[in-house]
C-alpha cells in the first residue's frame, strides 16, 4: 500500500502537468507552424511581402520538419525579389525550390507543387534570360531542357511535375504547349495538329477533375477561400481560358463560341478574389482577349479596348519592377517573335498605337 503522503504528492504532480499543458494550449499567444503557413498566403495575396518574410523567419524558428520548410520556403515565393526589384534574389529563390524538389526528405505532394511551380517561373519571371539559364543549370534539371527551346522544356519540366503530383495548374501548362503549337506552327501537318487537339483536350479535362479534388480537398481542411484566391487555381484559371480561346483560334467551334464567356468569366473571377497574383494575370488577360477578339470575330475596336484596359491595370502594379507583364515587355520587344506569345504582343502594338508606345517605354527605360 502507498503512504498517503506519497499518493498525495503524485496527484500534485500530475495536477501540475495537466495545468502547464492546458495552459501553453489555450493561453499560449505563439503561433504554430501550420497558423504561419496559412498566414503566408493572406500576407501574399495583399502584397505584404515584409510581413511575408516575417512569417517566415518565424517558421523556421518554430519547427525543423523538412516539410513545413519546403511549404513555406514556397509560399514565401519571390518576396525577396518583389521588395528589392533585384534579379539576383529570384535566382536564389530558384535555387531554393531546386533543392526543394531533389530533397527526398520532402514529400511528393509538395516537391510536385514546387515543381510545377519552377517550370513555369522562366514564363512567370517575364521571361527573364537568366532565370531560364538557372533553372536548367545541373545534371537533373539539365536534362529536361530543350536547346533554344524554353517552352519545350517547361512543358518537359511540368511532365516530372505530374509524375510527383498532378495537379489542375500543372496539367493545363501541358495542354497550353499543344495548343499554342497548333495555332503558332504553319509548318505542322494536318494529321499532327489533329493529334495535338486530342491530347490538349484530354489535358484539359484532366485539369477540370483534379481542380474539383482540390477544391474539395481545401474544403475538408477549411482552406477553401485561400485556395480560390491563391496563384495555383488563379493560373489554373487563366491558362484554361487560354486554351480554349487558342483551340477556338485554331478549330473554331465548339470552342469558338465559348472563348469570351471564358474571359468574362475569369474577370469576374478577377474581380472577387483581388490581390497580388489576379493583378498580374489580368493584365496578361486583357492583351490575349484584345488578340482572340481581333483573330477570332474581328473586332478591331473592342481589342483596342482591351489593350486600354491591360495598360490600365500594368499603371497600378505598385512595383514595376517585379512585375511579368513589365518585365515581359521590356525582354520581348527587343527581339522578334520567336513563338505564339511574343507574336501577340507585336500583332497587338501593330494594332493599337497606345499600346506600342506603352511596350516600347518599357523597352527603353
Amino acid at each position: 500500500m502507498w503512504k498517503p503522503w506519497v499518493v498525495a504528492l503524485v496527484l500534485l504532480c500530475a495536477a501540475g502537468i495537466g495545468y502547464a499543458v492546458y495552459k501553453s494550449s489555450f493561453f499560449s499567444t505563439k503561433p504554430t507552424a501550420a497558423q504561419l503557413l496559412q498566414s503566408i498566403p493572406e500576407a501574399t495575396m495583399a502584397g505584404d511581402y515584409e510581413r511575408v518574410l516575417r512569417e517566415y523567419e518565424a517558421i523556421q524558428q518554430a519547427t525543423d520538419d523538412k516539410n513545413a520548410l519546403a511549404l513555406a520556403t514556397w509560399r514565401t515565393g519571390v518576396a525577396k525579389f518583389e521588395l528589392s526589384q533585384e534579379t539576383e534574389d529570384l535566382l536564389q529563390h530558384i535555387r531554393e525550390l531546386k533543392e526543394i524538389v531533389l530533397n527526398p526528405e520532402v514529400n511528393a505532394r509538395t516537391r510536385g507543387l514546387v515543381l510545377s511551380s519552377l517550370a513555369s517561373l522562366y514564363c512567370g519571371s517575364g521571361r527573364t534570360p537568366e532565370v531560364f539559364g538557372i533553372l536548367y543549370d545541373g545534371p537533373v534539371f539539365g536534362q529536361y531542357k530543350a536547346e533554344n527551346d524554353p517552352n519545350l522544356s517547361s512543358r518537359h519540366l511540368h511532365e516530372w511535375a505530374d509524375t510527383l503530383y498532378p495537379n489542375p495548374r500543372n496539367t493545363v501548362r501541358i495542354a497550353r504547349w499543344y495548343v499554342e503549337e497548333t495555332v503558332w506552327d504553319k509548318s505542322i501537318s494536318d494529321e499532327k495538329r489533329a493529334e495535338y487537339k486530342g491530347i490538349a483536350e484530354e489535358y484539359l479535362q484532366r485539369a477540370e477533375g483534379e481542380a474539383q479534388k482540390e477544391i474539395e480537398r481545401a474544403q475538408t481542411r477549411n482552406e477553401l477561400d485561400e485556395y480560390l484566391a491563391g496563384e495555383p487555381y488563379t493560373a489554373y484559371q487563366f491558362w484554361r481560358m487560354m486554351e480554349i480561346a487558342g483551340l477556338g483560334l485554331a478549330f473554331g467551334e465548339p470552342y469558338k463560341s465559348e472563348y469570351r464567356k471564358e474571359f468574362e468569366n475569369f474577370f469576374i473571377f478577377a474581380e472577387n478574389h483581388k490581390n497580388d497574383a489576379t493583378l498580374k494575370y489580368q493584365q496578361y488577360a486583357h492583351m490575349f482577349y484584345a488578340y482572340f477578339l481581333l483573330n477570332i470575330d474581328g473586332e478591331a475596336d473592342a481589342a483596342r479596348e482591351q489593350l486600354l484596359i491591360a495598360m490600365e491595370r500594368a499603371n497600378q502594379e505598385p512595383r514595376p519592377g517585379s512585375n511579368p507583364f513589365h518585365l515581359f515587355m521590356r525582354h520581348e520587344s527587343s527581339k522578334p517573335a520567336w513563338d505564339f506569345t511574343s507574336q501577340v504582343m507585336y500583332d497587338m502594338m501593330q494594332l493599337s498605337p497606345e499600346f506600342k508606345a506603352f511596350v516600347e517605354s518599357l523597352r527603353d527605360a
